[in-house]
């Protein structure tokens, strides 16, 4: 076995998941690549990153989960530590980041800072009738109650000013950053263009109530964000998913992915309301694992204690999943 790495700024051919499309990494990074992995000079894993820096510190975020590109009995975790050698070898990057919720690692290189993690999928090749047999009753419940009370959802990117205007409510609400619309319609400007993105907003007498964003790619649609209004009409949102759920499907993609799913959500907490909200659309929750490396420890430390300062939190989502872990075993 002959595992080289090299590092391409032009996407490899047979491409075919968003997050690794040159488009969308375009959209959130000026830096980024894909770091390929070759036996025998033949590509058989990518992996698309992109480059952040703050302050002085400087990290590799992956975008994606290795994607395999030819039939090889090179394992994913040959193919992390293989990354990791030559990442060490560059002395370019601090660390390698958290990544975002939509990556899913089937497997972490050695000595990784290592959460599992899960994601909601729902096999969008059933029939309608089995996926709507597959729905939690009280989730049926409030979509018939939005049916009859006239809870229009609308389609495509006109309703793009609504979606921002949820998105930043939610995430006002939830002490995150707002969203700059003119900095996010250009951005995004070239994943419009191919389909990249799909904006779907649920109204009540003209009203908006709800909204979601999706990255969509041949296989999978990605449920990426999603926002409210203050007291939006109960089942809007749960109407919304339905009728995305079909229309992705008439679209023949073979997966509806809610992205990002903890696995040990406190109990009583805002996130276990919204596990629960993903699971009752009958999806299987497919399991994996987040990781992150520290390359310079004394720099990831330092980058760890500036974060807390920033933010008041000691922990990313790697370490508030390993705490929730072990607060949940510690207790049985």
């Amino acid at each position: 076995m002959n595992l080289k790495i090299i590092n391409t700024l032009d996407e490899p051919k047979g491409i075919e998941v968003i997050y690794a499309k040159k488009e969308y990494l375009k959209s959130i990074a000026s830096k980024y690549g894909w770091l390929s992995c070759l036996n025998d000079e033949e590509i058989i894993y990518t992996i698309p990153y992109v480059i952040k820096k703050k302050l002085f510190f400087k990290y590799i975020q992956f975008q994606y989960s290795g994607i395999k590109l030819a039939n090889t009995d090179v394992t994913y975790k040959q193919y992390y530590d293989t990354i990791l050698d030559f990442l060490k070898n560059q002395n370019c990057f601090d660390f390698v980041g958290v990544p975002p919720t939509h990556v899913l690692f089937s497997d972490y290189p050695n000595n990784s800072i290592v959460a599992n993690f899960g994601s909601y999928r729902i096999n969008l090749c059933q029939t309608e009738d089995e996926l709507w047999k597959n729905i939690h009753s009280k989730h049926k419940n409030v979509i018939r109650k939005s049916i009859n009370s006239n809870v229009e959802i609308c389609i495509g990117f006109e309703y793009i000013n609504d979606a921002i205007k949820l998105l930043n409510n939610t995430n006002k609400l939830a002490g995150f950053s707002l969203i700059n619309k003119d900095d996010f319609i250009n951005k995004n400007s070239s994943l419009f263009n191919i389909g990249g993105i799909v904006v779907f907003v649920a109204y009540k007498d003209k009203i908006p109530q709800s909204c979601a964003i999706y990255r969509v790619d041949k296989n999978t649609v990605y449920y990426e964000q999603g926002g409210s209004c203050i007291k939006p009409f109960t089942g809007s949102g749960n109407l919304l998913h339905w009728e995305a759920i079909k229309y992705f499907k008439n679209n023949n993609c073979k997966v509806y992915d809610f992205v990002g799913a903890r696995i040990s959500p406190n109990k009583g907490s805002k996130l276990e309301g919204i596990q629960r909200f993903k699971s009752r659309f009958g999806g299987d929750l497919v399991k994996g694992y987040l990781w992150k490396y520290p390359i310079n420890l004394f720099k990831y430390r330092l980058f760890m204690f500036l974060f807390w300062i920033k933010t008041k939190r000691k922990e990313d989502l790697i370490d508030q999943e390993n705490i929730n872990k072990q607060s949940i075993t510690s207790s049985i």
